[in-house]
């Protein structure tokens, strides 16, 4: 489904949050700010590698949660 083909509006119509935090997203859907789930992906990459090279010397690995962050744009429209 097209958004721009079936007229929709932002949030109005349709609300939207986005885990990609590329700059383009924004350019995309056509606004000025995505809302948008932040995710640390340098430092879950860096927490993978410690846990792989722990599994591998035969380490017991816990699985931490995910850090993210919600960071409001204009793409969810508030319910107050």
């Amino acid at each position: 489904m097209s958004v721009h083909r079936h007229d929709l509006k932002i949030p109005y119509d349709l609300s939207l949050v986005s885990f990609d935090q590329s700059p383009e997203v924004a350019t995309w859907l056509g606004i000025d700010r995505p809302t948008t789930i932040a995710i640390p992906l340098e430092q879950m990459g860096k927490t993978i590698a410690r846990m792989a090279r722990d599994v591998r010397s035969g380490k017991r690995v816990d699985i931490p949660p995910v850090p993210c962050q919600l960071i409001p744009g204009e793409t969810v429209l508030s319910l107050e």
